[in-house]
């Protein structure tokens, strides 16, 4: 299994691994896609690899792939859960593929599933020295299931670990974190990302444009969110209108796609603005955004970024989409 960065953590793992030494919870925070679920992935196969090495090729490792360690149970928004069969006998849910793509900020997981959980604890493992739960997406635990997982942490089993996984770890409540041992993911440098996409046009404009994740990165290749963001760039620089909105029509799908160009665009000027040229280097749209620097003065700008921060509080949140829009529809202003 490849992975790249992160060794630090991952020698942390692999010592409690030896030692057989987990604790209770643990919180993986970090950007999307930067590499916290294949992080986890490698951890998983370390230790119930018969060799363990995470070779890949064993029985047991084999199983995990094919999910089928009831030891070891992925925590999935209540909608997908009643369809995973389905969608593991399609091929749309597995061990490489476990995020999906069908999440959605409107999706929950809900207090019955941490009920089910608290149940199913109190029997110990039936294969393995431990119980894993891996909550896939934390943050999408509404104020009830938390509630209920709270309870759990408070006096665990000593046999069961908990992953919560989430880019939004202050969407949980305080004493869940208190009680979670927290693993953060930080970006990977420039020359890590590149081992993974080796030459690349425009490639150190990737590396600025995905935040340094590797997941990220793929998911604007697939989607042509560079084009998209020139696009963007584009209509703003012909505008002079006092009321102009920079998403005239969206669908509701493409919410996190807009929330996350803007941020860029925001962090692009402010980086300018602090006379911060490395930003120029492989950039695509250097006339585009040095004209809009240019014209956009700081109360724009700050003006622009306390918008910006309502809309993604809302995002994370899980604030329903209309609302969402509502917020966007307040981003107007135009250039002198």
């Amino acid at each position: 299994m490849r992975l790249i960065g992160h060794k630090k953590q991952i020698k942390y793992f692999e010592k409690l691994i030896k030692e057989d030494a987990f604790l209770n919870a643990y919180i993986f925070s970090g950007l999307e896609g930067v590499g916290k679920l294949e992080a986890l992935k490698y951890i998983l196969l370390k230790y119930v690899c018969e060799k363990k090495e995470g070779c890949g090729e064993c029985t047991r490792c084999k199983r995990l792939k094919k999910l089928s360690i009831p030891d070891i149970n992925f925590i999935l928004p209540d909608r997908i859960s009643e369809n995973l069969n389905k969608m593991y006998e399609e091929g749309e849910w597995s061990f490489e593929n476990l995020r999906t793509d069908k999440f959605s900020r409107e999706l929950v997981i809900g207090i019955k599933t941490v009920r089910r959980i608290e149940e199913e604890i109190k029997f110990k493992p039936l294969e393995l020295e431990r119980k894993f739960y891996i909550f896939l997406d934390a943050d999408l635990l509404n104020r009830e299931a938390q509630n209920a997982l709270l309870k759990i942490l408070e006096e665990p089993p000593d046999f069961v670990s908990f992953f919560l996984i989430t880019p939004f770890p202050d969407s949980l409540h305080l004493t869940i974190t208190s009680r979670c041992i927290q693993i953060p993911f930080f970006s990977l440098n420039f020359e890590e990302f590149k081992k993974y996409f080796g030459k690349r046009k425009s490639l150190y404009f990737l590396y600025r444009f995905s935040g340094g994740s590797i997941g990220r990165a793929k998911k604007i290749i697939d989607e042509n969110l560079i084009e998209e963001y020139g696009n963007f760039l584009k209509e703003i620089a012909r505008n002079e209108n006092e009321e102009y909105f920079p998403f005239k029509k969206f669908e509701k799908s493409e919410i996190k796609n807009k929330i996350f160009l803007f941020g860029f665009f925001l962090e692009e000027l402010t980086k300018i603005k602090l006379d911060k040229k490395e930003i120029f280097r492989d950039h695509p749209y250097v006339a585009e955004i040095e004209f809009l620097s240019s014209r956009i003065d700081p109360y724009t700008l700050d003006f622009l970024y306390e918008k910006y921060y309502k809309i993604l509080e809302g995002f994370k949140r899980n604030i329903p989409a209309y609302f969402l829009g509502y917020l966007f529809d307040s981003l107007r202003f135009g250039l002198p």
